[in-house]
């Protein structure tokens, strides 16, 4: 797995998991007077975001970056992809 690509991805998947998860406790317990409209933008950023960062999981895994439309399962998209066999050819722990 190449280890620049696997940091790429855990900038941009981190944040997105984070948003989706907590869109809803911050919209509905912090600002419960916010119209659902800015519920679906948050968590469609978060969703943007982890897709992004399947990606560059799925490209240091040596496949294709059309991978990353397991995000729109969210984690459940995220542990498929996981466990899908590394074909990067790169030994584990990096060069």
């Amino acid at each position: 797995m190449d280890p620049q690509l696997n940091r790429t991805s855990l900038r941009y998947g981190v944040p997105g998991v984070l948003l989706q998860l907590a869109a809803p406790y911050l919209v509905y317990a912090v600002w419960p007077s916010v119209p659902d409209n800015l519920l679906r933008l948050i968590v469609l950023a978060g969703t943007v975001l982890l897709m992004i960062g399947l990606a560059y999981y799925a490209m240091a895994k040596g496949r294709s970056p059309w991978w990353c439309l397991l995000g729109f399962l969210s984690l459940v998209g995220l542990l498929g992809l996981a466990l899908l066999e590394d074909r990067s050819g790169t030994p584990p722990g990096g060069p």
